[in-house]
């Protein structure tokens, strides 16, 4: 068991740990380190090299016998470095208020709300995710969603330091199944929605969806679970926690609901009730019905923090856009250009369904499929994407180590089933943006879907930067 393993540990309490790392490079004089098992890498090839680095204790999950220092084979590695990295930082998630957001699709928004929504009433606050991390006012850039459980330790002890009150973090399945945010005790936690992803790790729904639920099953009693009541496996993540329950949705009885609603290309509007009265109107610039969802779901556990409701309007009437999410960009064009991280079919038909009947003129979409992920969704999301458009250009989107026409030729097959409209296959993305910008019009839609606000394209072999709204003002601004 755990409690055996790391009574294990404390036998070597005589050893002067000076750091951890699960990467050898990272090892000096006095360090402890992890050999975790990864997809691609396997830390326990590294363990000579942490030796030679200066690392005075090991622990893995493989049977070594050749070492002069002590090692330590355990069930799991990655749930041992979240107990022995929290406890080297002094817990430092104990003194902090750490919200978590888990779902499919609108985890990034929902942090970003929250995050104005607390500083709106005068909190200090770190923000992690997809797009950056910042503690306080300090930015900082990652490739994980969640981050591994020692730098989560070792951000949360730094933003003690930094009198930060409140985290707000994305909780990806990924972090939940690999035990990055074991131990966490975590205040509230919002559920978004879920729909088919991430096969590629998990194998199967099933194993997905009870990732996810990992996240609710660990809240205490004194929590608040915040769940999208109309998400089909609503009953489902209810039924795993302990915690309290408020619910939010549009169509199923939920705690908050929102009606009055209005959209537009600007933005939407609309009212939030609660037992049949209305307790805030909201105008935000961010588009879409799931955006509804996203607000709903930030207001939710706002009120369940004893938030006053001013402060809560106030934040998310201060947040005018998160990068890369429902971006409408003028450069001077007269058609209309949009640019998303919809980057599966569930976040590509709530995009393309808010902007069809605000489109009065065609709707263009460049997309594509990422490499090494779950391929059985690439002719479902160019299903999708046809369904709606009035021209797909099916382009790349990180190919990684996979051909990138192989990725197109898997999505095309959407479209040719379902005998859609018009569509043209353009692997370099620029030659895909500017072909789209060129057959735009007044009245027409343009939406780059997929790679919101990245800033590099990755190959097997390199990484080349792009950045679809950088790319498009540059098209656009060459033909003005």
């Amino acid at each position: 068991s755990v409690i055996d393993e790391l009574r294990e540990i404390g036998k070597y309490r005589d050893i002067e740990i000076k750091g951890i790392a699960y990467d050898s490079r990272k090892v000096k004089k006095g360090f402890l380190f992890f050999a975790l098992s990864g997809t691609f890498l396997d830390g326990h090839d590294f363990i000579d090299e942490a030796v030679k680095n200066g690392a005075v204790f090991i622990i893995g999950e493989k049977d070594i016998t050749h070492l002069k220092i002590p090692y330590l084979k355990v069930h799991s590695a990655r749930r041992i470095l979240a107990e022995v990295s929290a406890k080297f930082y002094n817990y430092p998630a104990k003194r902090l208020k750490i919200i978590g957001v888990t779902g499919t699709n609108g985890k990034t928004t929902t942090t970003f709300f929250l995050d104005s929504i607390l500083r709106a009433y005068g909190k200090r606050t770190t923000l992690l995710g997809t797009i950056y991390n910042k503690i306080g006012d300090e930015v900082s850039y990652t490739h994980h969603t969640t981050l591994e459980s020692l730098e989560l330790n070792q951000v949360f002890k730094r933003s003690i330091e930094k009198g930060v009150e409140y985290v707000v973090m994305e909780v990806s399945s990924h972090a939940l199944s690999m035990y990055r945010v074991w131990g966490i005790p975590f205040v509230g936690a919002v559920f978004t929605n879920i729909a088919k992803e991430h096969l590629e790790l998990h194998k199967t729904f099933e194993n997905y969806l009870k990732a996810k639920s990992l996240l609710f099953e660990s809240l205490n009693t004194g929590a608040y679970a915040v769940l999208n009541a109309d998400d089909h496996y609503f009953s489902y993540i209810r039924d795993k926690t302990s915690a309290n329950v408020f619910t939010f949705g549009l169509f199923s009885p939920s705690t908050f609901y929102a009606k009055n609603i209005r959209y537009s290309l600007g933005g939407i509007e609309f009212s939030i009730f609660e037992d049949g009265r209305e307790v805030l109107e909201i105008k935000t610039s961010l588009g879409g019905i799931y955006n509804i969802y996203n607000i709903l779901g930030a207001f939710s556990l706002g009120i369940s923090l004893d938030i006053p409701l001013q402060a809560i309007k106030k934040g998310i009437l201060n947040l005018k856009g998160v990068p890369g999410r429902y971006e409408v960009c003028n450069f001077g064009q007269d058609f209309n250009l949009v640019i998303d991280f919809a980057h599966n079919y569930h976040g590509l038909y709530h995009i393309l369904s808010t902007l069809r009947p605000l489109t009065p003129g065609k709707l263009i979409t460049v997309f594509g499929c990422g490499g090494e992920r779950d391929s059985t969704k690439r002719p479902l999301m160019a299903e999708v994407v046809s369904r709606f458009s009035d021209y797909t250009i099916i382009s790349t989107d990180n190919p990684r180590s996979e051909d990138p026409m192989e990725t197109a030729l898997d999505a095309e097959k959407g479209i040719v089933f379902w005998k859609r409209g018009d569509y043209e296959i353009l692997l370099d993305r620029v030659d895909a943006i500017r072909k789209a910008i060129s057959i735009a019009g007044k009245g027409d839609t343009v939406l780059l879907a997929g790679k919101g606000p990245e800033e590099e394209q990755v190959y097997g072999d390199r990484i080349i930067w792009h950045n679809d709204k950088e790319v498009a003002r540059q098209i656009i601004l060459e033909d003005l």
